[in-house]
Formats: C-alpha cells, structure tokens, sequence
C-alpha cells in the first residue's frame, strides 16, 4: 500500500518545512496531519480523529475553520512553535488531478503582522548576530527589524562584544534571534540566555552571512543605504532579509531605511537600571500598573504608545531635541482646547503603521482597509488643527504634512463603508465602481427574484403553501416539502434528497434557472477578487507615507500624552542643557509613589549634585524612611527630562546624562542561584568600570551582603574611588554610619539623613532629606512598627544595650578609617604609628636613665614630625 495522492504532495510539503506546524488547507478547514496532529491536538485542545491515508492505518489528523485560524496559529507563536501557511492554488474544478497548493508564508514569533498576534504598545523585533570568530578578531555585527511597522536597525559591536550583545538583546527584547553557526557555541554564555530574558537563538544558513551576498540582497530589496563599510553589519542585515524573503515569501521592500544605531545618541539604562528603577513593569507582580509607564502613557494610539515606549527604552541625550519636545509639551499645556481636541481625534486613529505593512504584504483585508481610511480623515483633522501651532517641533510637523486625501478616496472610491473582512463571499466593492462587475450583479438579482417568482408558482400549482426553494453548496437550488404535503408533490418533481421531517426536490426549470444565477455569481465574485488585488496594488505605491504620516501621529500623540501627564500631575518644565554641569530639583516627587498615596501627603525633597563640592550624597536613616524612594525619584526626574516631558517637582535644572547606574536590589539573580553579594559585587564592578563623570550612580546598602567589617571595608573603598577617580554624581544610602566621618576628608562628600521623630519611644517617618548624617538606625524601632512580638523586641533592646555598651572600639575604628591612623591607599604612615608604638611598648621605665629617655624622647619626636 502506498500514501493517496494528496497525502503525498502532503508529505512533499511537510519535508520542505520540517521544523514548521504545517497548517494544509482543505476546503473551508486547514488541517494538520501525523505528528502535527497530535501535537496541535494537545496544544490547541483540538479532537484528534484521523484519516484515509492510502495506508493501513489512518492517519492522525485535526483541523481548525479558516477564518478563525489566526486565534489558533496566535497560541501556537505565543508557545515558540513556527507554522507554515499552505494554501490552495487552484480551484477543485480548475484542478484536472489533486488541486495545487504551496506554502505562502512562515509565522514565527519575530514575523508576526497580524495584529490579534501582536502587543500593539510595543514592537515586535526578530535579531540576527553574526559572530566574526578569528584568531585576531573577536566581533559582532547585529541586526533587528519589527516587520510589522517596518523598522530595521544595525550596530557593531567591537569592544567587550558579549557582553554588549547581552545588554543589547535585553534593551531590544526581540521575539526571535537567529544567527551564524559561530554564534551559536557563543549564545549559551550569555546570561540572558542563561536566565530565559530572551529566546534561544537558532543558526541560520552560513551562505547568507556571506558579505557579497547579503550586499546583494540588500540591494534587491531596495535596501542599499547601509554603510557598506561596515562589514559585519552588512552580513548580519543581510542574512536577516534573506531569512524574512525566506519566511514571506516575497520581496521585503517597504523597509523604512536602515538605522545605523548609536548608542552614544540615547541616556544608556541598562537592564538592571530599568528593573530596579521599575521603568516598565514592576518588581513584585510584573505588571505595567505601578511603573513608570504606567503613569505618564496617556497615548492614544498604539503608534504612540510604542514611541513613548521606545523613549522610555531610549532617553535622549540631544538637547536640542529634548527641548524641542518639551516646547511642543508646554504649548499643549497652555492650549487645553488643543490638547483635547487632539485627543479626541488621535483616539480614532487605528494602528495604520501596522495596517500599511498589511498593505505591503496582500495581506489587508477591505475592513482593514476602511479602518485605514476612517483613521486618515481623522489625521486629516489632527494637522488641521496645529496648523496655527507656534512651538517649532508641532509646526514643522504641520509644513511638512502630505495630504491622504489622495489616499482616502482611493479606498473609498473602490469599498463600501461598511464591507466584509473576508473576501469569500464578495460584497464589498462598491456599486459603479466597474461596471462589469455591476453587470453580472445585475444578473444575479434579477435571477433571486425569478427564484421568488418561481416559488410562488409552484405554491400555486401544486397547492403547499409551505414550499419554500432553498440552496445548499451540495445540491445547490432544490424545493423542500415537509412530510405532510409528499402527498401533493407532482410527478415531475424529481427527488434529491430525504430528510428527516421532509424530503428535497428539482426540477428541469429550477436547474436552467439556478445555471443562470450562480455562473453570475460566481464571476462577479472571481472579478470583485481580481478587483480588489488590483486596489491593493495601487494602495502599495502609499505605505511609505502611510509610514511617515504614523510617526508623525506617534510623535503628536507622545507630545499630548506628555502634556496630559504633567497637567494631572503638576509637574514642571525642566531645565535640561548640555552646559549645565549640575543636578538641581527643588520639591521633587517620586512620579509613581505620589500616584498611590493620598492627597497632598507625598513628601517632596531637593536635591542637588555636581562634579566639585556635592559629588556624593550619603544618605542615612532607617529603613522603611524612604530613602530608597527618594534616591530612585532622583533617577526617574532625570530619565523623564530625557525623554521631553515635564517632572514632578518644583524646579528642576538637569544635565545632559550619558549613562544612568542603579545599584539596589538582587531579587532576579537570586532566584538562578547566585548569592546576595556575589550579585552585588558583579554590579559594583560593572559600574565602577563603566560610569563616567557624566553619569548618574543609585547606589542603595553596598556592602550589605557580606559580614560587617567586609561590607564597611568594601563600601568605603568603593566610595573614595568614586570620589577620587570616577567623580560621578552619585546618591550613596548606607546603614554604615562610619561613612558620615568621610564628608570633609574625601572631595565631594556631603551628608544628608531622613528625619524620623522619636514620641515615647515611638518613631514616624517624617520622609524628609535634611543636612548631616543620621545618629541611629532606629532598627529595633522599625521592627516593632513591623509587628515582631514584644518579647521579641524587649530582648532586642537588651542585647543592642549590652552591644553599644561594649562597642570601645567605634570611635577607633571610625580614626583608623578616616586616616587619623590610618589611609586606605597609604599604609606609610600607619607603619610610622606601628614603629611609634613598638618603641614605646619596649621601654622598660624601671631600668632607663633620664640621658636615655632624653634620646628616646628626641628619636619619637622626629618621627612624628614625618607623619
């Protein structure tokens, strides 16, 4: 026995795409046979039944309707799997064997363009690492494209390249990686594929990474403004389209350029940043609630919320951009007419970045395609409405404004206002638009109503009044009579079918009349197809604008967003330049905690660094006081001056930031295996070999995972290498009270405590920075407010008593560190205090002269004087 011969041209596709969930269409169903079957039948909870397969036994099979397939293939992508979309190419009664089909396209979790697949507040990027492993070289070249809106970017990474790439991937966050085979060996190295940040990465065909034929690629993609010099990432763009022709089966021509990332143009936060500083989503329950994005995106549409996400991602570091936002923000402010007349019209607006990919592809179908028009009349109103607009970013933007009008009456001209999403059944060109069309429509009305006029006859004749003509795809126009009336059917009717309360029949006449009607049918559907394919043709020569016009929409819609928040909020305009050299705020908020704490009792703070006098701000106070609040409020004023919008607080003067470094939390880590400390330092290493002057530091408890005299040592080395050789402006909180001593004897040094109140022997957070270091820790205080037992707390106060009693050694140990005795970085002088005191130790009073002292004296004396 042998396989049918559709289970062969089955088995025939299937080994084209091994590594695909082959989804085989079959009439109104797509099916899955064999191994596929049983795995889409768990993972989709669908029946496993099976079928004749020209073999002995049948062959495992489950199916899904066509037009709900997308919510299907959606959890498959969603779960890693990749799936290949094979089509019939022909119709069964064109077809003279077994009809002609072949895979259309390949979904993969980074080639998504559906939208019901799709988080429309983000992109979704597919990677591409091509690694040049030599015995001289060790480089990457990167390349990341979101197909969906047509972004495509490329880097090179030369210096450190795996653990750039690591950072680089966790900042992209794409849905699929692939690669070199070189790479791969590397990948696993990678802590964030270590810890499942992001996907495995998968080689692709080492031909592609070739430099001559991804050059040539690019070019036939109308992609040749990479810098060709750049090698690597040459090789790794190039190897990406390669892979998305592959899996498109197309050309991939509508790209919006090639983007030749730097990083030195965005404020670097680096994943750790983004998660202790909770930017996204929050630590505890990862939800965007209670991030900072959750506050200031009050974006309209989804163009906009992937911008603003996108600077979030990627602060600014341009000051004449940031300002510029930041006038367009203060305009909209004091125009609230404006701003809630954009509004309005920017929450009309549908995903039509997204939808003109959609376009790109063949794949928009005609509601999609009057979801695009309804959206470009209302940018139509948007850019009416700022024509007389006066900051530069929103005028320009205005000038600069191509009319869609040409656009919408392209759709409109062609589609009804209300159409079908499927193109099945037709009905959705328009009447007029082509008059053969209208033509043959004609015919298939005038035949409905000879099908009416035909059923009242035949009542007439044959005397049943419940006749009724029906029609099924099977037997197509038959006449139904119920089983009280069989008795009054007339011999020539011919019967086509029993049922169970009646049977079917035709008739001579019916069959000539039924001809007539569904030739005419059918043609005008096959032309209302060809029709529309022609539409979408002509709507291609439009995505680039379509393009341009969505980021512009997503640039307005940040803007009002931004001017939203910081109405609601009563955040000011910030003072952001290159030539500022200091951080200045006055009455700072922290931007998210304020949002959950009742009216009016967040307690704001100043704050001021610079690079001279006020570099590091050590911060004591108990826990629980609000120091960690305060320190990542800093961070957060800092990144929202970045990204153009306004901050909460009173006043605020903010430099130009290259990088900004947290150092607080270890939970992540911790739960892959590595210790408190063991995190801890590898931060610390990390951004004392990567901070610059014009970096901002959040450094919360270093130290802390160690034992007392290790964590003091550690932090107090830590900060006088800050204060000595990065001269960052850093925030520093500690429990280490020996730190207070370092203001006046290290540069830049300043101390500051949260005030707390001690009422019979009860303390309140009062939330306030003020002058000065903190004189106790308040510990036990905050654990009774925790709610330990009494007696718990009672044996506290007896053990800290009998401790501090016996702590003779605090103010010596405070004079050695502070280099009355001692200097971390000069041990001269301690060895002087060590001969000094070995001198003295040796002297036996009982035996030496006065002559003898005399000298003795004279010796320890000129040794004091080199001290």
């Amino acid at each position: 026995m042998s396989l049918s011969p559709m289970m062969k041209q089955y088995m025939a596709i299937k080994e084209q795409h091994k590594d695909c969930l082959l989804f085989f269409r079959l009439g109104d169903f797509y099916e899955l046979f064999f191994d596929d079957a049983v795995l889409a039948s768990q993972e989709l909870e669908l029946t496993l039944t099976g079928r004749d397969c020209g073999l002995k036994e049948r062959a495992p099979m489950c199916g899904v309707p066509f037009h709900s397939v997308e919510s299907y293939i959606a959890k498959l992508i969603e779960r890693g799997y990749k799936v290949a979309i094979c089509e019939q190419t022909t119709l069964p009664e064109e077809s003279k064997g077994i009809v002609e089909r072949e895979v259309v396209r390949v979904i993969t979790p980074g080639t998504v363009i559906d939208a019901n697949m799709l988080d429309e507040g983000r992109n979704n990027y597919i990677a591409c690492v091509y690694l040049n492993n030599t015995p001289t070289e060790f480089e990457l070249g990167l390349s990341w494209a979101d197909i969906s809106t047509g972004e495509f970017n490329y880097l090179e990474i030369k210096q450190d390249p795996l653990n750039q790439l690591n950072e680089a991937l966790i900042r992209i966050n794409p849905s699929e990686i692939i690669c070199n085979e070189e790479m791969l060996t590397q990948s696993y190295s990678l802590n964030a594929v270590k810890f499942n940040q992001i996907p495995q990465f998968n080689v692709y065909y080492d031909w592609a990474f070739d430099y001559d034929n991804a050059l040539k690629k690019l070019s036939q993609n109308n992609q040749a403004l990479i810098d060709k010099s750049k090698k690597l990432a040459v090789r790794a763009s190039g190897a990406l389209i390669e892979y998305l022709i592959d899996t498109q089966k197309r050309q991939i021509t509508y790209l919006n350029g090639f983007n030749d990332y730097k990083e030195n143009k965005f404020l670097i936060i680096d994943n750790t940043e983004r998660r202790n500083l909770e930017l996204f989503e929050t630590i505890t329950d990862r939800k965007k609630r209670g991030s900072l994005l959750g506050v200031i995106d009050h974006t309209k549409t989804s163009m906009g919320a992937r911008m603003l996400r996108r600077w979030l991602e990627q602060p600014s570091v341009n000051s004449q951009i940031i300002n510029l936002r930041l006038d367009g923000v203060e305009e909209l402010i004091d125009n609230p007419i404006l701003r809630e007349t954009l509004t309005k019209a920017l929450s009309k607006i549908n995903d039509i970045e997204r939808l003109s990919s959609k376009i790109a592809y063949g794949s928009v179908n005609p509601r999609e395609c009057i979801a695009i028009s309804n959206s470009l009349k209302n940018v139509e109103d948007v850019f009416s409405n700022i024509a007389q607009t006066k900051s530069r970013i929103l005028y320009e933007l205005y000038q600069n404004y191509d009319s869609v009008e040409d656009i919408i009456y392209t759709i409109n001209n062609a589609l009804y206002d209300n159409p079908p999403a499927v193109l099945k059944d037709g009905g959705f060109i328009k009447k007029g638009y082509n008059k053969d069309l209208d033509e043959l429509r004609d015919v298939g009305a005038h035949g409905k109503q000879l099908i009416a006029a035909l059923e009242t006859k035949e009542k007439e004749e044959t005397g049943i009044k419940n006749l009724k003509i029906g029609f099924n795809k099977v037997f197509g126009f038959y006449i139904e009579i119920t089983k009280s009336q069989l008795d009054h059917v007339p011999y020539r009717y011919q019967r086509k079918q029993t049922l169970v309360g009646g049977e079917r029949f035709i008739t001579p006449e019916l069959k000539e009349l039924e001809s007539k009607i569904l030739g005419s049918e059918e043609r005008a559907i096959k032309l209302e197809q060809k029709l529309y394919s022609l539409l979408i043709d002509d709507l291609k020569a439009y995505v680039g604008k379509i393009k341009k016009i969505s980021q512009d929409i997503a640039l307005i819609d940040c803007l009002v967003s931004f001017a939203s928040v910081s109405c609601q909020n009563n955040y000011v305009k910030p003072v952001i330049d290159d030539k500022i050299n200091y951080l200045k705020i006055i009455e700072g908020r922290h931007p998210v905690v304020e949002k959950f704490i009742k009216d009016d009792e967040f307690v704001p703070n100043d704050t001021y660094l610079d690079n001279k006098d006020n570099r590091i701000l050590i911060i004591t106070g108990p826990n629980m006081a609000g120091k960690s609040t305060y320190m990542r409020q800093v961070a957060l004023i800092a990144i929202l001056a970045h990204m153009g919008c306004f901050v909460p607080a009173k006043e605020a003067h903010i430099p130009i930031l290259d990088r900004i470094f947290t150092r607080i939390g270890a939970s992540d880590e911790l739960a892959y295996g590595h210790s408190t400390f063991m995190v801890e330092m590898t931060e610390m290493s990390h951004i004392l070999k990567n901070a610059t002057p014009k970096s901002l530091l959040i450094l919360d408890e270093v130290g802390r995972g160690t034992s007392t005299f290790d964590g003091l040592s550690i932090a107090w080395a830590v900060m006088e290498y800050l204060s000595s050789e990065l001269k960052a402006m850093t925030l520093f909180a500690t429990h280490y009270h020996e730190l207070t001593e370092l203001e006046g004897i290290f540069e830049g040094v300043k101390n500051y405590r949260v005030l707390v109140k001690e009422i019979n022997k009860t303390i309140i957070f009062l939330h306030k920075i003020a002058r000065g270091g903190a004189n106790k820790s308040f510990g036990i205080e905050v654990a009774s407010l925790a709610g330990l037992p009494n007696s718990v707390i009672e044996k506290a106060k007896k053990i800290l008593k009998i401790l501090e009693e016996n702590d003779i050694n605090y103010n010596e140990r405070v004079n050695a560190l502070t280099g009355r005795q001692l200097s971390m970085f000069d041990q001269k002088n301690y060895s002087r205090y060590e001969q000094i005191k070995n001198i003295i130790n040796e002297l036996d009073i009982n035996t030496i002269t006065p002559v003898q002292a005399l000298e003795i004296l004279s010796g320890l004396k000129e040794k004091v004087k080199k001290l």
